[in-house]
């Protein structure tokens, strides 16, 4: 019995190997960040709801992506259209998140952020690891998403956690704000940073399609920049958590 079990399932292992790839760099990406959250951690459902929210964003993404892509030309799609879909689609989830009393400051709204950035990451990994299966070895379409791993992580979950902290910014006591805040203004602002430079990041990688020395470089540098920048919002995030909940 045990060996019919197991040659029935035989036809479905590598989805199986492909979905565990996928969800283990999530998984990671969201363990360091929420046990970074020292003061007060997150609870663990709403960042599975978040996770989920980032996988139905990837969703629509696709759907509408798929639509308007023999609309416009490759670069207008790449650096315009689809940076613009993929971030006011997980901004969303997160304005909506910060509705939630557990939403109350800079580090929760990294977290919250983290988590809809992983779970956007983790639907494109799984369907671009589905997607080599036939093609390639079961080996190499692994292979393949953990190297791709290595440099798009940085990005959903990073725009993401930079957007959700801004909101978290306008979630701190009115009364320990170092400077007045503006809501609409902060959001507007902060869209607007994520946006551009989600839309550096795609231009670095097609800048030159037929050189993958000189997109490889360019991306490096979007990435060294965006690593400086966030790191500068990680460190304020802590020194809030910090001092607001008087720790």
């Amino acid at each position: 019995m045990p060996e019919n079990v197991l040659e029935s399932l035989k036809p479905y292992i590598p989805f199986l190997v492909i979905f565990i790839s996928a969800i283990m760099v999530a998984l990671v990406i969201i363990a360091f960040f929420w046990y970074k959250d020292k003061y007060e951690r997150e609870p663990v459902s709403l960042i599975i709801a978040m996770f989920v929210w980032g996988v139905i964003a990837a969703i629509i993404s696709m759907f509408i992506e798929g639509s308007i892509v023999g609309a416009v030309d490759h670069f207008t799609f790449n650096v315009i259209l689809a940076p613009f879909v993929e971030e006011l689609l997980i901004v969303i989830g997160l304005i909506l998140m910060s509705r939630h009393k557990e939403y109350e400051g800079v580090m929760d709204g990294m977290v919250y952020g983290i988590s809809v950035g992983a779970g956007f990451v983790f639907l494109q990994n799984l369907t671009y690891g589905l997607s080599l299966l036939g093609t390639v070895s079961l080996l190499e379409a692994v292979s393949a998403i953990f190297l791709q791993s290595v440099l798009v992580p940085i990005a959903h979950p990073f725009f993401a956690a930079w957007f959700g902290a801004e909101i978290g910014r306008i979630k701190l006591p009115k009364k320990k704000e170092p400077v007045p805040i503006n809501p609409v203004v902060t959001i507007i602002i902060a869209f607007i940073t994520v946006f551009l430079f989600h839309g550096l990041w795609n231009l670095a990688g097609i800048y030159s399609p037929t050189e993958l020395f000189h997109a490889t470089v360019n991306s490096i540098i979007v990435l060294i920049l965006f690593i400086c920048l966030f790191y500068s919002k990680f460190k304020e995030a802590r020194i809030l958590e910090w001092i607001y909940r008087g720790k």
